[in-house]
């Protein structure tokens, strides 16, 4: 309990406050800090990988990386998809870890349950999926996202997560509302028929992600802290 309240009453001491999301920032503003000590500098992402064509044939590919918690989700994920057919879209989830509750609910047509990948089999699996799906009731960011947008994968996550910080375009990100399990399953079927027409542009989703590279992060840091120390 002492390192917890380490940590939450941290920015107490602090003269300016960076977090990589409004999510974030919204919660510290909750626990008292004011709104003009906090500064949101999104993360990046390096990636050497080019993104690959996807054809529109087949069912849609749709992939989620994560923890299998409900703190991602994923329960939301699973009974949305019970109305979607298989003939239309796949989903696989990566998980390491899942709270047996949700792997039952897993355990439906379409629905292929991973655990743990390296780093070469998740590359694989992005390159290879058309969508990747993380409705979180909670995300200080989300690096996943990054790194899905970086493979060329449309990204659907909610707005508690640090997605809407990312001023991307609608070919590429859907933002869902938080637990609108009716809201998840229509924005899934809309994917399915947008792929399906052949809208998505792997190579320029990946274009939108190189936005956010580790290199642009560290330098707005260094700014912001210049700033404060003038």
């Amino acid at each position: 309990y002492a390192g917890q309240e380490r940590v939450t009453e941290s920015w107490r001491h602090a003269d300016a406050v960076v977090c990589a999301s409004r999510m974030t920032a919204r919660s510290l503003e909750h626990a008292g800090c004011e709104a003009d000590r906090i500064t949101v500098v999104p993360y990046g992402f390096d990636t050497k990988t080019i993104a690959a064509p996807r054809s529109p044939e087949g069912p849609a590919r749709f992939l989620f990386v994560g923890q299998g918690l409900q703190r991602k989700g994923l329960h939301h994920l699973l009974r949305a998809w019970r109305a979607i057919d298989p003939a239309q879209a796949r989903l696989t989830l990566v998980c390491y870890a899942i709270d047996p509750g949700i792997a039952e609910l897993a355990k439906q047509p379409g629905v292929e349950l991973l655990g743990r990948q390296d780093r070469i089999a998740l590359d694989a699996l992005m390159q290879r999926a058309d969508v990747v799906i993380m409705p979180s009731l909670v995300e200080g960011f989300g690096l996943t996202y990054l790194e899905a947008l970086a493979a060329g994968c449309h990204v659907v996550g909610t707005v508690n997560t640090g997605l809407p910080d990312l001023p991307l375009s609608d070919a590429a990100r859907t933002l869902v509302p938080v637990g609108d399990v009716l809201a998840l399953q229509q924005s899934i079927e809309d994917l399915v028929m947008r792929r399906a027409a052949g809208q998505f542009d792997s190579a320029a989703i990946a274009a939108e992600a190189s936005n956010w590279t580790w290199a642009d992060f560290r330098g707005r840091i260094a700014e912001h802290a210049r700033g404060v120390l003038s």
